[in-house]
């Protein structure tokens, strides 16, 4: 294969493309009976013991992704900067690796200049990892997720993992595009929501399980994450039947 070269912007915007992507603004209102909650401490509100980072997620970093309080309102919820240099966001992604006892604290961030294509808005984002969720394959689950972003796309990604050879391999992604369609409500908490269901072309691949993921991506900034669910679809809405069309007495 010929080399493609395309610069660190277009290099994001392209690999974002092989996604499939669903917006929905807003909470579907449609009558669908839904399960009780799958997915934990998507409130935010509880933190691991003896952590300042919240349980059922992976931990922040104090850099690109942080546990805070919830702008304008009460309670706790996530918030992530893409605006860091990818070189200082690797490096703090290498910290997060060690033991929490022996992790350094964050260190702070140089300011940007430039075009920022060097930052993590244009590579791969400020992201955080749900834990796993037991899912039943070719069932259908609604994700909901509010959002208040100042300027970066934000994308919830459901992963679909089936076992193969004995692991976990993710054979199944969708995401949930967060960002309002009118740019004067940039700033403000807005609900996404859509339904998805989990399945592979590959018929022997069973999805068993799933992952929530976090993106907050280009353009360069921050965007705080509250109030995820994932449940199940029990009953879907009722089809409303249609009237029979009244043709009126033949001649």
């Amino acid at each position: 294969m010929k080399p493609i070269t395309l610069t660190v912007g277009c290099l994001t915007i392209a690999l974002l493309a092989l996604a499939v992507a669903f917006a929905g603004e807003g909470i579907k209102q449609d009558g669908a009976k839904l399960g009780p909650e799958l997915l934990s401490n998507g409130d935010f509100e509880k933190a691991k013991k003896g952590a300042k980072t919240p349980e059922g997620w992976d931990d922040v970093d104090g850099l690109t992704s942080f546990y805070v309080k919830r702008p304008g309102g009460k309670g706790k919820c996530l918030k992530f900067d893409s605006d860091v240099y990818d070189k200082e966001a690797q490096a703090r992604y290498k910290e997060m690796k060690q033991p929490r006892k022996e992790r350094p604290p964050a260190k702070m961030k140089t300011p940007t200049t430039g075009k920022k294509y060097n930052t993590i808005a244009g590579l791969g984002g400020a992201l955080l990892w749900s834990e796993y969720v037991e899912a039943t394959p070719y069932v259908t689950y609604r994700l909901v997720a509010e959002v208040n972003t100042y300027a970066p796309q934000v994308k919830i990604f459901i992963k679909g993992y089936a076992e193969v050879k004995g692991y976990r391999r993710n054979v199944y992604k969708k995401y949930l595009n967060c960002i309002p369609k009118d740019k004067n409500e940039l700033g403000t908490w807005k609900y996404y929501s859509q339904d998805f269901t989990p399945q592979n072309s590959n018929k022997k691949l069973k999805i068993e399980w799933i992952k929530v993921q976090i993106m907050v991506f280009w353009p360069p900034g921050e965007a705080y994450v509250d109030n995820i669910s994932v449940k199940q679809i029990v009953e879907p809405p009722k089809e409303k039947k249609q009237p029979k069309e009244n043709k009126g007495n033949k001649k």
